[in-house]
Order: C-alpha cells, then structure tokens, then sequence
C-alpha cells in the first residue's frame, strides 16, 4: 500500500483568494454567488453565478506571464504556490520526482476561448496567438509551474502512465 501525505492546500474561487479565507467564508456562512461581471452579461437570461471577483493579475504575474496564462491557469499557479509554501517542503532531488497534484476542474481556459472566438467572428481576424489551445488546455495545467520568482519553467514528471490495475467494478461488468 502506498502512502498519500496531503501538505499543503490552496484555492482561488468566488468565497476567497485562499484556503484560509475560503473556510473562513464557509464558517461565517458567506455566499459566493452575486452579478455576474463579464463582456455581454446581459445576454444571459440567469445573470449570477459564483466569479472571482477583486483579483488583479498584476499583483501576482508579469505582463509576459499574464499574455501566456488564461484566468484559469492563473488560479490555479496561485493556488498551487499556496499549498507547497503550506507544506514548508523543497522540492528536490527524489521529492521533486516523486511529489504529485491533484488538480480538480470541470473546465478551463474559457476566457481564452471566448476571446479568440470573438476575434475571429465578430473581428474578422484571420487567425490567434499561437499559445491558444495550450491556454485552453486543462491538463497542462499540473504539469508546468512557472513561478514568478524564478526565470525557468519547472516541468513535473505528471501526468505519468498509470499501470492499468483490475477492479471489482472491471470484473463486475466485463
């Protein structure tokens, strides 16, 4: 049997810009759901929903990084700088080849969708950045940390291949 050790925890979402502030919010019984605040709201018949609000890029990347991130893909650099500051870990040597997220999302890089679909169809743009479809990717989003306070970008040895094991489900229904 193999060992999981959770470190460290970070979130980014409508309650708070952190998991300290996020379970604060939860104990206090605040909700996050409010107006909606995006390019053709009115559009929408349902007009609220749960939306980071009060975050500025700016504070956290470079314009160079802020070109290249989705909205998404910053939420998640946040959240994952605040869960391995948590664990008080260095990654190094066998812990940085043996260390894993988990990453939880329906969906991201919707932003950077909508916004090259636009220029494309309502522009006339003949074509989109280059970056697009890895901005809109969800699985890169666990392999590659570029923290702002270093120059390079760390690529994680994830997502591996995982050796196919038989469940009692598999063999239930096989």
């Amino acid at each position: 049997m193999k060992r999981v050790v959770i470190t460290g925890q970070g979130s980014v979402n409508a309650l708070g810009h952190s998991a300290p502030k996020t379970m604060e919010a939860m104990r206090e019984g605040r909700c996050g759901i409010g107006p909606l605040n995006f390019r053709d709201v009115e559009r929408l018949a349902i007009r609220i929903g749960g939306q980071v609000t009060g975050y500025d890029a700016e504070d956290h990347f470079n314009r160079q990084q802020i070109a290249l991130y989705d909205r998404f893909t910053q939420f998640t650099l946040l959240a994952a700088r605040e869960a391995i500051e948590q664990s008080g870990l260095t990654f190094s040597g066998d812990l940085s080849a043996q260390a894993g997220v988990v990453l939880g999302t329906a969906a991201g890089g919707v932003s950077t969708w909508d916004e090259n679909y636009r220029a494309v169809y309502e522009e006339g743009k003949n074509r989109v950045h280059p970056f697009v479809v890895p901005k809109l990717m969800t699985t890169r989003r666990p392999v590659t940390f570029p923290w702002p306070t270093t120059s390079r970008v760390r690529r994680l040895p994830w997502p591996r291949p995982v050796p196919r094991q038989t469940t009692r489900w598999d063999k239930r229904f096989s």
